[in-house]
């Protein structure tokens, strides 16, 4: 959504703006509700057969799942409309949501398991409630702030975005653009199912600390994941706009700017990691099982730094076929490196599978960009 919503965006086509941002919300629609059908149907055979969770675990891990499922709908449309607001070059906006939805999240966990003493369900409920909030005050501000793409005022208009040429044709052109990146997202978690058999053959303990190290390692990646969008978003408007010369100089920025928070936070996931980890109050064992991990995904960040720029600059000049096989070859990488390593180095695999992973991904995206994109580049400039 991003992609080709800032593609029209760059290249100041009102029209084929407005129309992308109506075909990616109905487009999310579908999907949205869809995804939570399968989701529902499809909980329990994948956490018993393919995760392979402990029985202790299942009832609760179905109920969390269900629920959560069953609000998923909410959460692509935020996702939906974030995209759209960075393609139209607001990224703050949707960090305001994001923010509000977070302290209402922790707010409702308190409320619903730490008052109402709910269990699982409460958190899976605060979940879903927080998720609808972001969503109806995203899109309400995507409406008033933009009205310019998002009214089209005369029934003939409307029925512009459905006849053929206009709502068949932009969301053919999005389901193009999108359908690698779903195919990554879908390798993405199958992975982590596949690494999660892992974990789980190292006992209960293994499974826990994974679980907490799995919560708060999105804190730490957060900013690196900002930087893959905004240069995503980037590349994609100069494209619109021809640009070249600003996406050469925006990538080589950005890889700077990228390791300069690689840094930050690796310092900071070291010296805060180990005291978050502790207020989960598990065992000494799941502890420290859980210190391990998060120290070495700090270390990581460096070798993702160098990922997400070059990777978001393909996604936006509309190569995304390069995060498909990216991906692809870093879980297939982590997996194949987990299983190597668990025979020398016991649990120590969990973590330490992911080095060599990113190394191999990482060299092969940047013999890419300088063999094929960048000359490309070059030439129209």
């Amino acid at each position: 959504v991003t992609v080709c919503v800032g593609n029209a965006y760059g290249a100041r086509q009102i029209d084929k703006t407005r129309k992308y941002i109506f075909s990616s919300l109905l487009l999310q629609l579908f999907i949205g509700i869809a995804v939570s059908i399968i989701g529902i149907l499809i909980a329990k055979p994948i956490l018993s057969h393919i995760v392979l969770l402990p029985s202790s675990l299942m009832a609760d891990a179905t109920l969390y799942v269900n629920v959560y499922m069953a609000g998923f709908v909410f959460q692509m449309a935020y996702n939906t409309v974030a995209g759209i607001l960075r393609g139209l070059g607001d990224s703050k906006s949707s960090l305001h949501f994001l923010a509000l939805a977070s302290v209402v999240n922790i707010l409702l966990d308190v409320l619903f398991v730490g008052c109402f003493k709910w269990g699982v369900i409460g958190v899976a409920l605060a979940t879903t409630a927080a998720q609808l909030l972001c969503a109806t005050i995203s899109l309400r501000y995507l409406f008033r702030s933009y009205s310019r793409y998002t009214t089209f005022g005369l029934r003939g208009q409307w029925r512009g975005i459905f006849k053929v040429g206009g709502m068949a044709y932009r969301m053919g052109s999005l389901a193009r653009t999108s359908l690698p990146l779903m195919l990554q997202a879908f390798m993405l978690y199958v992975g982590f199912m596949l690494l999660q058999r892992t974990v789980n053959s190292f006992g209960t303990d293994m499974t826990a600390s994974y679980a907490v190290v799995t919560k708060l390692d999105r804190y730490i990646m957060a900013p690196l994941i900002v930087v893959f969008d905004a240069m995503a978003a980037f590349a994609s408007q100069n494209m619109g706009a021809r640009r070249w010369d600003r996406i050469k100089m925006g990538l080589g920025q950005m890889r700077w700017v990228a390791l300069a928070i690689a840094g930050i936070f690796c310092v900071i996931g070291l010296i805060m990691m180990p005291i978050a980890v502790r207020w989960f109050e598990m065992n000494k064992v799941a502890t420290s099982y859980a210190i391990q991990n998060l120290t070495w995904s700090s270390i990581d960040l460096f070798l993702y730094a160098l990922y997400c720029p070059i990777t978001g600059c393909c996604l936006g000049l509309k190569q995304t076929m390069v995060p498909l096989i990216v991906s692809f070859v870093e879980l297939t990488g982590r997996n194949v490196f987990a299983r190597l390593l668990a025979p020398a180095i016991g649990s120590s695999c969990i973590w330490l599978c992911e080095p060599p992973a990113w190394g191999v991904v990482i060299a092969g995206v940047w013999i890419y960009y300088y063999a094929s994109v960048r000359p490309s580049i070059v030439q129209k400039l």
